[in-house]
């Protein structure tokens, strides 16, 4: 069972319950989660020349940055999903 809240447009919460895993609402939801984690994703690269162009950071250190980055963020959503 999934338990989530949903602010609408008059600040009033939708509480949706008992989505089971196997709905296609939850299926939904987590279509959505897996879309921005790969867009996140992609973005990685832009960072990179960011970081190296724009702040004269040497490559190494932005890589090493970037990817710091990229594996707090997927090490987050795993402690997310089993808490």
């Amino acid at each position: 069972m999934v338990f989530c809240s949903i602010r609408g447009s008059q600040h009033q919460t939708i509480m949706l319950r008992n989505i089971h895993q196997d709905s296609l609402l939850n299926a939904f939801f987590l279509s959505i989660l897996a879309t921005a984690g790969l867009f996140y994703v992609n973005l990685g690269g832009s960072f990179l020349s960011a970081f190296v162009d724009g702040l004269s950071i040497e490559r190494d250190a932005a890589g090493f940055i970037v990817s710091a980055n990229k594996y707090g963020a997927a090490f987050g959503g795993i402690h997310f999903n089993f808490n």
